[in-house]
């Protein structure tokens, strides 16, 4: 008897799975972000932007328990490099998208 496997995250974009997974995929919709969140309390985890081909282009993660800051991956032939700190553009868009879900979760609980 096999058990369903359950994920504590959920995508919003149009890259979605069908299943919630931590797993986003490489390729998906040209000039598109998919955002992953926790299901269990909404935070923002992560962004990840496809370019004009359809293929990952950059990962944009929020600081955790492995890394103290928050950090940028770029892909290169399909394989995501180190982190490396975030640019100020790219900074400004991942405040930008914690923002967005912190106000969609304060209105739910009213």
């Amino acid at each position: 008897m096999s058990r369903k496997r359950v994920y504590n995250y959920s995508h919003i974009g149009k890259n979605k799975k069908p299943y919630d997974s931590k797993i986003t995929s490489l390729s998906g919709e040209a000039n598109l972000n998919l955002d992953t969140y926790d299901k269990r309390n909404g935070r923002f985890v992560s962004r990840r932007r496809y370019g004009d081909d359809g293929s990952a282009q950059k990962d944009l993660d929020v600081a955790d328990s492995h890394k103290k800051y928050d950090h940028a991956h770029d892909f290169k032939n399909g394989s995501r490099l180190f982190d490396r700190p975030l640019t100020k553009k790219e900074r400004h868009e991942l405040k930008k998208a914690k923002r967005k879900r912190s106000f969609f979760n304060d209105f739910n609980k009213k």
